[in-house]
């Protein structure tokens, strides 16, 4: 709240991330409540109907009237709050001549064009804050041309350590065959995706790893299709499980009782496409399975989002990864560095982002394909191998998966970065000079592994090259190179102090 309200001095238009279930609708009532004693006019803006009723609750929670702005109602001057349907919004546009002082977007990530539109219509007067889990568009790209600033709460690993969120545990069987498939938007094609589930028979597997880890509890299935939603219902069914399928074209009277149902117990489980990705807010859901590869870290983590939250006697939320999006993003628990400002525009990547990029062991270029254009190496770039499945057993993977539990390829690939890395970066420290890119690509590596920050330093700082070429045991701490690490990964300037001072506590 406190970064929030120094942000909002000196920008008109911030944006506030937090993980699922880390208060979000905590910090944007407070806000309401306080622009509400000051006789501010404020819109809570929804990006579906079904929403209206939810984030209502929420705000008769904290005693705060409201009215509602939809397509049967329209603004009422007996209340200064009002939550806003999106749609309703757009269409009205032109009819709108009072703007509020205060603008709050939930599921800020989406919706951009609205946003751009909401952004040039509004007078000098009225702020915006949007709120959201994932601070980027589905495609990846930024929000910076809507939002002037962004302000990061804590991590999910973080909240999970405080208990503020549930335990994950994370299964991932392979799906031998997806990578030959084709991409259609930000996803794999329905129709190929289908016939490789059928060949696979990965809904038999769905089920059955369903009935192992978290048979009774309650589940969301995320799948690619309308069709694959309701055979998936279908296929649990069959199997004495109580699961329901849920889209757009339903009424939503029947969708809000299929939601209740499960939200009560009488059912065990909700198949869908897209409705439940976001805004679905059911926390005794326990178990995630995915039958949805994607490509946007954005759809990754809301799905994860939907389980996280605690509820009594729920230990933990179990997901099980049928499509190995783990291995496209990485394990939620992981830091993420998220594309609020967009993919680099620095005209060295022109516009591609630096994770797609190889660094080349030779000359140290950064550069996409398997030849560096520079030096002509050819660096292949074969994907990570699936993990092992046992005996049709799931084995958990509680983390970043460590070097050790590597195969043999993909050790020699870390070993040989890693090297990479340190070289570089000695050879510019012999000449005076500190190398970001050489940091930032261990500090990667190292998240992979499972390894903090301070890994990284001592990986750099244990020896350093004098200039007559003979590498000696650092005797001082390596300031510049905190600092260099602290900016990397984006923490306050006072963590690189604390670190200062912890290291020549040590000499």
């Amino acid at each position: 709240m406190d970064d929030a309200r120094k942000a909002m001095i000196k920008n008109k238009h911030i944006f506030i991330a937090l993980p699922t279930g880390g208060g979000k609708t905590i910090i944007f009532s407070k806000m309401t409540e306080g622009a509400f004693r000051r006789k501010y006019r404020v819109w809570i803006i929804v990006p579906r109907n079904e929403l209206l009723k939810q984030s209502s609750k929420h705000l008769k929670k904290y005693n705060i009237p409201h009215g509602i702005i939809n397509a049967k109602s329209n603004e009422s001057r007996a209340f200064l709050v009002h939550l806003v349907s999106k749609s309703t919004l757009q269409h009205r546009w032109d009819k709108i001549k009072n703007w509020p002082t205060l603008i709050i977007l939930d599921e800020g990530h989406l919706n951009y064009k609205f946003q751009m539109d909401l952004k040039e219509r509004i007078p000098e007067k009225t702020r915006m804050i949007g709120f959201s889990a994932t601070p980027e568009r589905l495609s990846g790209e930024g929000l910076s041309d809507i939002y002037d600033s962004i302000i990061y709460g804590p991590s999910i690993r973080e909240l999970v350590e405080l208990d503020f969120l549930t335990k994950i545990k994370y299964f991932s069987p392979p799906l031998i065959g997806l990578e030959n498939l084709h991409k259609k938007g930000s996803d794999i094609d329905a129709d190929e995706l289908a016939k490789l589930f059928k060949k696979r028979a990965v809904y038999g597997k769905a089920i059955n790893h369903y009935k192992d880890h978290g048979e009774g509890k309650s589940a969301f299935v995320f799948c690619r299709s309308v069709k694959a939603s309701e055979e998936t219902a279908k296929e649990f069914r069959d199997a004495g499980c109580r699961f329901e399928s849920l889209d757009g074209k339903m009424s939503n009277k029947k969708r809000e009782a299929i939601l209740t149902a499960l939200e009560t117990g009488e059912i065990q489980g909700v198949c869908s496409c897209e409705i439940l990705i976001y805004g679905i807010d059911i926390p005794r859901i326990e178990v995630i399975i995915m039958l949805r590869p994607t490509f946007s870290r954005t759809y990754f983590m809301q799905m994860i989002g939907r389980g996280l939250r605690p509820y009594p006697r729920k230990d933990c939320c179990i997901v099980l990864d049928h499509v190995s999006n783990l291995q496209t993003h990485g394990h939620p628990l992981q830091d993420h560095e998220w594309l609020f400002y967009g993919r680099d525009k620095n005209k060295k990547f022109k516009g591609i982002s630096p994770d797609t990029l190889k660094l080349c062991p030779k000359c140290f270029l950064y550069y996409e394909g398997t030849v560096c254009p520079n030096c002509g190496v050819n660096r292949d770039t074969k994907k990570r191998k699936p993990l092992k499945e046992i005996d049709g057993r799931l084995i958990e993977i509680e983390g970043p998966i460590k070097l050790a539990d590597r195969d043999p390829e993909d050790k020699k690939e870390y070993a040989d970065r890693i090297t990479a890395d340190i070289e570089k970066y000695r050879e510019a420290e012999t000449d005076g000079s500190i190398d970001l890119s050489a940091i930032e690509d261990l500090i990667k590596a190292g998240e992979d592994l499972g390894y903090n920050a301070m890994w990284v330093y001592h990986k750099l700082s244990a020896t350093y090259t004098d200039k007559k070429g003979v590498e000696v045991d650092r005797k001082t701490v390596n300031t510049p190179l905190l600092y260099a690490i602290s900016k990397i990964k984006g923490y306050k300037s006072g963590w690189a102090w604390m670190k200062i001072k912890e290291l020549r506590g040590h000499k």
